[in-house]
């Protein structure tokens, strides 16, 4: 009664770009005040001259420390190495924005009423093709239209924003010529 034991499936089409399927299964367990995800996913990418399998674990753990306010650490792992076209060259940028990567993080979710609420903290976020992680801030505020809830990633936004910004100036000062010799 306070658990149970899922498996889903999904596939999408993008006619010329790709095909995508992905399959998961998951155990859920409840404990109280605190709610317990553990599950493995499977996704395959179907693109011109490549066929990609990758393989995951993922999980998170959520205290609910009241009704309105509640505390989760999650985490989604990719094993292997990005995919390839035929002939080792990287796949196009357009196929590998659809590319999972791996994600730890946590966040705060404090519901303000019944239809909406605000997600806060924190996550780190696998580099695409490297080892590498980068911290991005969570803050997404949410509401909830019927069953459906919509939420706007407000700190990702900014977050994205405020790099470009800071990679721009970092390039402009290494390309300003220096001044003229007299």
């Amino acid at each position: 009664s306070n658990g149970s034991i899922t498996a889903t499936g999904a596939e999408r089409d993008m006619p010329g770009l790709m095909h995508i399927d992905n399959g998961a299964i998951g155990v859920f367990q409840n404990y109280g005040n605190i709610s317990l995800h553990l599950g493995v996913e499977a996704n395959k990418y179907g693109f011109y001259q490549g066929l990609h399998t990758q393989y995951g674990i993922t999980g998170n753990i959520s205290y609910y420390l009241s009704p309105h306010l509640s505390f989760t650490a999650y985490g989604t792992y990719y094993f292997g190495a990005p995919p390839i076209m035929n002939g080792g060259l990287p796949v196009t940028p357009g196929i590998v924005g659809y590319y999972q990567r791996s994600t730890f993080g946590g966040y705060m979710n404090y519901r303000i009423n019944d239809r909406s609420g605000i997600l806060v903290g924190g996550q780190a976020v696998q580099q695409t093709g490297t080892n590498k992680y980068q911290f991005e801030p969570v803050v997404t505020p949410y509401f909830k239209v019927g069953k459906v809830v919509i939420g706007l990633p407000v700190g990702q936004i900014l977050n994205g924003i405020v790099r470009e910004q800071a990679d721009r100036r970092r390039s402009s000062k290494h390309r300003q010529v220096p001044p003229p010799k007299r």
